[in-house]
């Protein structure tokens, strides 16, 4: 398993290399849903987790990068950010795919969430967000101003450009897209753009909020996954 661990240069995950694919994969599922029901009750949550053709491909894809796959439509030595539209499941699902990863690698992961990155920054500062995994909820929904709260720069902002410089694990969940529907001749997606000022660059929520050059970190940081469908609620 991988120890040294350092963001977009090293493989950041520990990742196991399976003998039988299928079986491998049925354990994989059959331990997601366990995390999943831990998840759900942790939150409140009184629905059912179910895998149906809006999840069953990132759940897949999931598998395959904590395999070490090479059927990965990504970078392995990237983290994760699941994005698609609100109450699709991206936080139950990502939460769960992490409860798994904790089984394997025996960390906790620290959850921020919009109600709460304001102050979870102002008590503890930059210093604790150093090293340890770290789950981003629904960015980009934090409130841009708090009232009492002295920082002027965002928090999420702050944090990704800190991070970006240490070896971090890194997870993130938001309610937007990042890719146009077209597909390209190799089966890629392009991401959204607008052309400003004659020059043609990306078009979503991460760049409107916090800038192009965060977004760029980001975008080495994290495999961007999208999950599929409406609303589950």
């Amino acid at each position: 398993m991988t120890t040294n661990i350092r963001t977009s240069v090293e493989p950041v995950y520990p990742k196991w290399q399976s003998k039988n694919k299928l079986e491998e994969y049925k354990a994989f599922v059959s331990d997601l849903k366990v995390a999943a029901s831990i998840v759900m009750k942790r939150l409140g949550k009184n629905f059912q987790f179910v895998i149906d053709d809006n999840n069953r491909q990132i759940i897949l894809q999931l598998f395959y990068y904590i395999t070490n796959d090479k059927r990965f439509l990504g970078n392995h030595n990237k983290g994760i950010f699941l994005s698609g539209n609100i109450g699709t499941g991206k936080t139950i699902l990502l939460m769960s795919f992490l409860e798994v990863m904790k089984v394997h690698t025996g960390k906790n992961y620290f959850v921020t969430y919009p109600e709460t990155v304001h102050a979870v920054y102002r008590e503890k500062r930059l210093d604790f967000f150093k090293l340890r995994p770290l789950l981003i909820d629904d960015i980009c929904r934090e409130p841009e101003k708090v009232e009492g709260y002295w920082q002027s720069e965002s928090p999420v902002k702050l944090i990704t450009q800190y991070r970006y410089n240490f070896a971090c694990q890194n997870y993130c969940t938001g309610n937007f897209g990042i890719y146009s529907n077209k597909v390209n001749a190799d089966g890629k997606r392009n991401l959204k753009e607008k052309i400003v000022d004659g020059k043609l660059i990306p078009d979503n929520e991460i760049v409107k909020r916090y800038g192009l050059m965060i977004f760029d970190r980001m975008w080495e940081m994290y495999n961007f996954l999208e999950l599929k469908g409406d609303t589950r609620r």
